[in-house]
Protein backbone atom coordinates (compact mmCIF):
# COMPACT_ATOMS: atom_id res chain seq x y z
CA UNK A 1 0.00 0.00 0.00
CA UNK A 2 3.02 2.32 0.82
CA UNK A 3 4.67 1.87 -2.15
CA UNK A 4 1.14 2.19 -3.92
CA UNK A 5 0.81 5.74 -2.36
CA UNK A 6 4.08 6.93 -3.52
CA UNK A 7 3.02 7.41 -6.98
CA UNK A 8 1.81 9.99 -5.80
CA UNK A 9 3.83 13.57 -6.88
CA UNK A 10 5.87 14.38 -4.11
CA UNK A 11 5.68 11.52 -2.06
CA UNK A 12 8.86 9.70 -0.87
CA UNK A 13 9.01 5.81 -2.07
CA UNK A 14 11.06 4.74 0.15
CA UNK A 15 10.18 6.90 3.01
CA UNK A 16 6.60 6.13 2.58
CA UNK A 17 7.50 2.03 2.49
CA UNK A 18 9.62 2.68 5.71
CA UNK A 19 7.34 4.61 7.65
CA UNK A 20 4.23 1.72 6.82
CA UNK A 21 7.03 -0.91 7.67
CA UNK A 22 7.93 0.15 11.25
CA UNK A 23 4.34 0.86 11.50
CA UNK A 24 3.86 -2.92 11.21
CA UNK A 25 6.63 -3.91 13.97
CA UNK A 26 9.52 -4.36 11.77
CA UNK A 27 12.51 -3.49 13.15
CA UNK A 28 14.56 0.14 11.68
CA UNK A 29 17.23 -1.76 9.94
CA UNK A 30 14.87 -4.52 8.63
CA UNK A 31 12.47 -1.91 7.36
CA UNK A 32 15.07 0.18 5.57
CA UNK A 33 16.64 -3.08 3.76
CA UNK A 34 13.15 -3.96 3.14
CA UNK A 35 12.08 -0.83 1.86
CA UNK A 36 15.19 -0.67 -0.76
CA UNK A 37 14.89 -4.05 -1.73
CA UNK A 38 11.74 -3.24 -2.95
CA UNK A 39 13.01 -0.74 -5.13
CA UNK A 40 14.58 -3.05 -7.82
CA UNK A 41 11.55 -3.89 -9.55
CA UNK A 42 11.05 0.20 -9.94
CA UNK A 43 14.50 0.68 -11.36
CA UNK A 44 14.36 -2.37 -13.63
CA UNK A 45 11.12 -1.34 -15.37
CA UNK A 46 12.42 2.09 -15.62
CA UNK A 47 15.79 1.27 -17.32
CA UNK A 48 13.84 -1.46 -19.48
CA UNK A 49 11.52 1.19 -20.52
CA UNK A 50 14.36 3.03 -21.83
CA UNK A 51 15.59 0.21 -23.96
CA UNK A 52 15.26 1.80 -27.65
CA UNK A 53 17.81 4.38 -26.68
CA UNK A 54 20.34 2.30 -25.76
CA UNK A 55 19.10 0.16 -28.42
CA UNK A 56 20.58 3.03 -31.00
CA UNK A 57 23.45 4.07 -29.02
CA UNK A 58 26.66 4.81 -30.49
CA UNK A 59 30.01 2.54 -29.74
CA UNK A 60 31.66 5.69 -28.98
CA UNK A 61 29.54 6.80 -26.14
CA UNK A 62 29.47 3.25 -24.69
CA UNK A 63 32.51 4.30 -22.39
CA UNK A 64 30.57 7.09 -21.28
CA UNK A 65 27.34 5.28 -20.37
CA UNK A 66 29.67 2.73 -18.45
CA UNK A 67 31.61 5.22 -16.64
CA UNK A 68 28.23 7.10 -15.23
CA UNK A 69 26.56 3.88 -14.49
CA UNK A 70 29.41 2.82 -12.14
CA UNK A 71 30.03 6.21 -10.95
CA UNK A 72 26.02 6.09 -9.98
CA UNK A 73 26.10 1.89 -8.44
CA UNK A 74 29.00 3.12 -6.41
CA UNK A 75 27.63 6.61 -4.79
CA UNK A 76 24.21 4.99 -4.59
CA UNK A 77 25.83 2.21 -2.88
CA UNK A 78 27.47 4.37 0.06
CA UNK A 79 24.09 6.54 0.43
CA UNK A 80 22.07 3.44 0.87
CA UNK A 81 24.69 2.10 3.36
CA UNK A 82 24.45 5.42 5.07
CA UNK A 83 20.77 5.55 5.29
CA UNK A 84 20.57 2.30 6.63
CA UNK A 85 22.94 2.89 9.41
CA UNK A 86 21.22 6.11 10.15
CA UNK A 87 18.12 4.71 10.10
CA UNK A 88 19.44 1.94 12.66
CA UNK A 89 20.71 4.48 15.11
CA UNK A 90 18.96 8.04 14.80
CA UNK A 91 15.05 8.85 14.68
CA UNK A 92 13.70 9.86 11.14
CA UNK A 93 12.66 12.89 12.97
CA UNK A 94 15.49 14.82 11.72
CA UNK A 95 15.62 13.53 8.36
CA UNK A 96 11.74 14.82 8.01
CA UNK A 97 12.89 18.45 9.06
CA UNK A 98 15.27 17.98 5.97
CA UNK A 99 12.56 16.81 4.07
CA UNK A 100 9.86 19.44 4.09
CA UNK A 101 12.73 22.16 4.24
CA UNK A 102 13.75 20.80 0.48
CA UNK A 103 10.38 20.83 0.19
CA UNK A 104 9.42 24.13 1.00
CA UNK A 105 12.45 25.62 -0.85
CA UNK A 106 11.73 23.56 -4.28
CA UNK A 107 8.36 25.43 -3.93
CA UNK A 108 10.30 28.67 -3.35
CA UNK A 109 12.22 28.11 -6.27
CA UNK A 110 9.08 27.16 -8.33
CA UNK A 111 7.44 30.10 -7.42
CA UNK A 112 10.15 32.15 -8.09
CA UNK A 113 10.65 30.70 -11.34
CA UNK A 114 14.29 28.71 -11.02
Amino acid sequence: IGQGVAILPGISRSGTTIACSLATGMKRKDAAQYSFLLSIPAILAGNLSQYKAFANLKPQLLINYLAGFVCSFLVGYLVIAFLIRLIEVSRLKYFAVYCWLIGLLSIVLIILGF
